[in-house]
């Protein structure tokens, strides 16, 4: 899961979506996606991800495709540690 650049000078999470992709289309190039170095800096990249925000997930034939957050739930949450909860994120991946 990689959140998307709002602007290519601006290393955040967007939360306007970009003219320039469609729900579903794959990444033209990795300059689009904040590509975080550690797993503890893509884990609380995610974690800022919120409703309606996009990013690029990695569908299973390896590439990085156009996405929206539909849903954030704790509901099948696993308890990892006194201070963190797993979440499961819900994402739209196409127009359908």
């Amino acid at each position: 899961l990689r959140p998307i650049l709002k602007n290519k000078s601006e290393r955040m999470v967007s939360k306007c979506k970009p003219i320039d992709y469609v729900l579903g289309e794959p990444a033209r190039t990795p300059n689009d996606m904040i590509i975080c170095s550690t797993a503890d800096e893509s884990t609380k990249s995610i974690s800022n991800l919120k409703l309606h925000d996009f990013a690029f997930i990695r569908r299973s034939n390896g590439q990085w495709t156009y996405a929206i957050v539909a849903n954030r739930d704790n509901r099948f949450a696993e308890k990892i540690d006194d201070e963190n909860t797993d979440e499961v994120l819900l994402f739209v991946i196409d127009e359908e």
